[in-house]
């Protein structure tokens, strides 16, 4: 009977969660917000393993795309392997996957806090994070991803914790792995982490030299992950980050709302208050847990949470974007406030710590326990547009009719521009328009592309815009298409173009470019095309010439004439090529995949399982 009492806060954390979020299993994939952007990641990360082809480049993303080498990596792998070992479709498994995130976040925080306070205040506590409507709201947005990463730093955090005063080499190998976890699941989360790692390291280790080995060996277990981007680092736009606000004064105080969850009170109405209990009753116990420690500071826990939450908030208010002595620093590819939500977790650990403190009476806590369960089924169910599906999203039924006329008609050889719905119509916040390259497997301008890739902004669609470009006269437009090589043109706007085709009619309007000839390269020589994916052409060149390869151009790609590597061009962010006179064979490869950055990680990896399974101390 006691284990059975051991996993009932488990049970209770899995009853109330798969009330809250038990709508994101209904029929379909989930389309609100970054979902379809995630989504489309995996399955392009399991199409590659089934390939057997890891380059991780996405030919029908606009004009091409590494889709693994700037982002985190973690939550797709994990998506994509479980899919492919079970054969369970891509979007159950995407919609496991969050649901499993959420679990597990309340229950680790149980674990850790009930090891060092007592078990009722931690359960009672740890829930809390379950009626949290703005983490909600997230999850169910698509930014799960940096909760997947915090699974890891609880971990971390509990482990680091119980054996920081006498770390073993077995300690060492664990906490390595787990800090190299946190930084392919979310760079944000793995330099939080390096940080956590370093006001330990400071003030509690002290063994010091030996346990540099743990970012030591995680630096090295991440390099075929981090050294990519960091020696591509010129072509990738920098200063793609942002701050709180552009008031350094408003954005700590905006900072504090964040953190304490106070936003939806600036619309105060009885509904908004009691959504936000749950809020306050953490941050009125954080506080009291907080100013109970500084009064005495004789915990090792909370003197590390505290400078932890202060460090992280810092950071999280993005004060470095209200000065220009701070522009050419990395932090201005930083997105701030996702560091508020990393400051949270220390608010859970100082309100255990004031509500130990409280003697609890347990039948108030059971009714408690009941009420919460109540307003679960009623007061805390999410939006229901939060849970919006491809299945369940009648307004989006233009766009999926539309996406069923293009793959009627012959779209060999060609791309798609496609006008964004996003901040133009109510659909744009369901963005189910980023899998349309998959659905129709066929390139599409204007369905996404990630900012930090220099062509993103000259391509981009939204705000009624095409091609950057509002109100773009025609020539230019028919300009852009045929240098993009794109016969289709999909508007969400009705316009008078003289040399098009008006094929269809709804929301969205298609429409053909009359006249067009489909090119993939643009060249004076004599060409043929022996394959796309990757380019081979077969060339005749009577004289020296150059060829413009119709793709994005990436350091990673390589050229070769006759096996010989040539040089690469980058013009407007296209692939051109200089020629010699001749009957040959161009070839072009993309490879992220460096030997030495795998053999790095190899190493680490292997270091890292040595000290943990040997018994070396």
């Amino acid at each position: 009977m006691s284990k059975f009492k051991q996993l009932v806060p488990y049970l209770a954390i899995i009853v109330l969660s798969s009330i809250l979020l038990g709508g994101i299993f209904e029929q379909g994939y989930l389309v609100r917000s970054d979902n379809s952007t995630h989504l489309l990641r995996a399955i392009m990360l399991k199409d590659n393993i089934l390939a057997g082809d890891f380059t991780s480049w996405n030919y029908n993303d606009n004009l091409g795309s590494p889709f693994l080498t700037y982002t985190y990596i973690l939550m797709y792998i994990i998506i994509a392997l479980i899919s492919t070992i079970t054969t369970l479709s891509v979007s159950l498994t995407y919609k496991l996957t969050l649901f499993l995130t959420f679990i597990l976040i309340p229950s680790l925080l149980y674990f850790f806090l009930s090891k060092n306070f007592k078990k009722l205040p931690s359960f009672s506590v740890s829930l809390l994070f379950i009626f949290h409507v703005a983490t909600i709201q997230q999850f169910l947005e698509g930014m799960w991803g940096q909760y997947l990463a915090i699974v890891f730093l609880l971990i971390f955090f509990y482990y680091l914790h119980k054996n920081s005063r006498k770390l073993t080499y077995k300690n060492i190998g664990i906490l390595s792995i787990l800090l190299s976890l946190t930084i392919l699941a979310h760079p944000y989360v793995g330099l939080s982490t390096l940080y956590l790692f370093g006001l330990y390291f400071i003030l509690i280790i002290k063994n010091k030299l030996k346990s540099l080995l743990i970012p030591i060996l995680s630096l090295l277990m991440s390099s075929f992950y981090l050294l990519p981007i960091i020696s591509t680092n010129s072509w990738a736009v920098s200063n793609i980050g942002w701050g709180i606000s552009s008031n350094f004064f408003e954005a700590i105080y905006k900072s504090f709302g964040i953190l304490f969850s106070l936003q939806s009170l600036k619309t105060f109405t009885l509904e908004n208050l009691i959504l936000t209990i749950p809020n306050l009753i953490l941050t009125i116990l954080a506080l009291i847990g907080i100013i109970l420690h500084l009064k005495k500071r004789d915990n090792d826990l909370l003197k590390i949470s505290f400078l932890f939450l202060i460090i992280s908030f810092i950071i999280g208010t993005g004060f470095w974007f209200n000065f220009y002595i701070f522009d050419l620093l990395p932090l201005k590819n930083i997105l701030s406030s996702r560091f508020l939500i990393i400051a949270k977790l220390p608010l859970f650990i100082f309100a255990t710590f004031a509500l130990s403190k409280i003697r609890l009476n347990k039948t108030i806590f059971y009714l408690s326990i009941i009420l919460l369960l109540i307003s679960s089924i009623t007061l805390f169910q999410p939006d229901k547009d939060l849970l919006r599906t491809s299945e369940n999203s009648p307004e989006l039924n233009d766009y999926f009719k539309t996406i069923g006329y293009l793959q009627a008609l012959d779209l060999t050889n060609t791309r798609i521009v496609f006008q964004s719905t996003y901040k133009v119509t109510n659909e744009g916040i369901y963005t189910p328009l980023v899998l349309a390259p998959h659905t129709l497997q066929t390139p599409v301008i204007g369905s996404w592309s990630d900012p930090i890739f220099q062509i993103s902004e000259s391509l981009d669609a939204t705000r009624s815009r095409l091609f950057n470009t509002k109100n773009i006269p025609e020539e230019k437009l028919i300009e852009n298409m045929e240098l993009y090589n794109a016969k289709y043109l999909v508007l969400t706007e009705n316009l008078e173009l003289k040399n098009f085709t008006k094929l269809t009619s709804n929301k969205f309007i298609i429409y053909e470019l009359e006249n067009f000839n489909s090119d993939w390269v643009e060249t004076n020589a004599n060409y043929e095309i022996k394959q796309l994916k990757p380019p081979t052409i077969e060339i005749e060149a009577e004289n020296e010439t150059k060829i413009l390869i119709k793709m994005a151009y990436h350091p990673f790609w390589k050229a070769y004439i006759n096996a010989k590597e040539v040089e690469i061009n980058n013009n407007n962010y296209l692939m051109e090529i200089n020629l010699e006179k001749g009957i040959y064979i161009l070839e072009l490869k993309y490879n992220p995949i460096k030997r030495l950055y795998i053999l790095l990680s190899l190493m680490g990896l292997l270091s890292a399982l040595y000290a943990g399974y040997s018994r070396i101390r």
